[in-house]
């Protein structure tokens, strides 16, 4: 089982105690909102290593947690390591890749609403087919526009030990873009840990 621990630190003060945040929940993911709401997404098991659901906690400031939600759309075979980060109105974005039966890999974009109301959609295209070559990243810069890094592996794109470094963007209001290949190398080592992705607040984009 895998537990997941929260503390704090005030300006000028010591770490709290730490405290239980999610139970049987791997890869937590933490975001500070524009109101100073603290939001957690991670993947929890539902039925043993079969199925997964991506969950949701928020605390707003000087509350407690609340209990974690399933997101919409976020319960299939494979759901794995979300992201998170928040537009400028306030707005959770959560992305997660899926590996349904083990097949061709895809990616969900859900969304909430300051009142609590999920949509979920498709996320970047990918083609991935091998379960470690993923590493999905996510990034929200100037005018909301979102960035994704992941590394696709898939066999139709060369042999089977080649790795690409892949990115696409979403302007507002739009669908992600066409996937581009950033970077690409042979051996299944050379790109094995997961990418850094940094935007700038002149929307210059770091890798």
């Amino acid at each position: 089982t895998y537990t997941s621990y929260y503390l704090q630190r005030p300006r000028g003060g010591v770490w709290s105690q730490a405290e239980v945040l999610t139970d049987a929940c791997r890869w937590p993911k933490l975001t500070l909102d524009v109101s100073g709401t603290l939001h957690t997404v991670g993947l929890q098991y539902v039925h043993g290593d079969v199925d997964y659901a991506i969950v949701h906690k928020l605390r707003t400031p000087g509350g407690d947690w609340t209990a974690a939600e399933r997101i919409p759309g976020a319960l299939v075979p494979g759901s794995a390591i979300p992201v998170s980060m928040v537009d400028s109105a306030g707005r959770l974005h959560v992305l997660w890749d899926c590996y349904p039966c083990w097949a061709v890999g895809t990616t969900y974009h859900a969304t909430r609403t300051a009142d609590g109301h999920w949509t979920t959609g498709p996320g970047p295209a990918v083609s991935w087919t091998r379960l470690n070559d993923r590493y999905l990243r996510a990034a929200i810069g100037p005018g909301d526009v979102m960035h994704s890094v992941w590394y696709d592996g898939a066999i139709s794109n060369g042999p089977q030990d080649s790795l690409k470094l892949m990115y696409s963007r979403k302007l507002p209001g739009a669908l992600w873009s066409a996937p581009v290949q950033l970077a690409a190398a042979q051996g299944y080592e050379v790109l094995r840990e997961a990418p850094l992705l940094l935007v700038g607040q002149r929307a210059e984009v770091c890798v």
